[in-house]
């Protein structure tokens, strides 16, 4: 919801209502579902090709590992924002930009470890990881004053409704 459907006087309950409602089953809900499915077979195919794969080092099992920590932390939030039956204010994109910016970081360093030790390749690294990290921290910032303003406004509100009540 923008705040130029919630500032506009004259709405009943009922329509907000249908909006809010709109807002908890429409295409958000549509887009998480289809990301959870997208997640479950990204998580499927790595584990089960690192379930596989005999014989592999020991960093090449880290990174096995650390991919399919990072699929069941979005199947965890995928689950998370599928079960809210309430707006979610924006936190579900403080979340994700969260998890987004950890996992880009992630990639950075651990890229940047591995080209260190075979000694090429750090510049396309360091640049991939780079966008990576930018982005992320733009959906990050975004996403961060969002629900801010939405807090605020928030506030904002229910201080007018207090006021109005006495």
């Amino acid at each position: 919801m923008t705040s130029e459907h919630v500032d506009q006087p004259g709405g009943s309950i009922e329509r907000v209502q249908r909006r809010v409602q709109s807002e908890v089953a429409g295409r958000p809900r549509g887009v998480y579902t289809a990301l959870l499915l997208l997640d479950v077979g990204m998580l499927v195919l790595v584990v089960a090709l690192w379930s596989t794969e005999t014989g592999l080092p020991t960093r090449t099992h880290a990174a096995f590992g650390a991919m399919t920590a990072i699929g069941v932390a979005w199947l965890g939030f995928f689950g998370w924002a599928l079960v809210c039956r309430r707006p979610l204010f924006a936190l579900d994109r403080v979340v994700a930009g969260s998890l987004a910016m950890a996992f880009t970081t992630l990639f950075l360093v651990w890229g940047l470890v591995v080209t260190a030790q075979r000694g090429r390749g750090m510049g396309a690294v360091a640049l991939t990881g780079g966008v990576f990290v930018v982005a992320a921290g733009i959906v990050l910032l975004r996403a961060v004053r969002t629900r801010r303003a939405l807090l605020r406004r928030r506030a904002e509100l229910a201080a007018q409704l207090g006021a109005e009540q006495r």
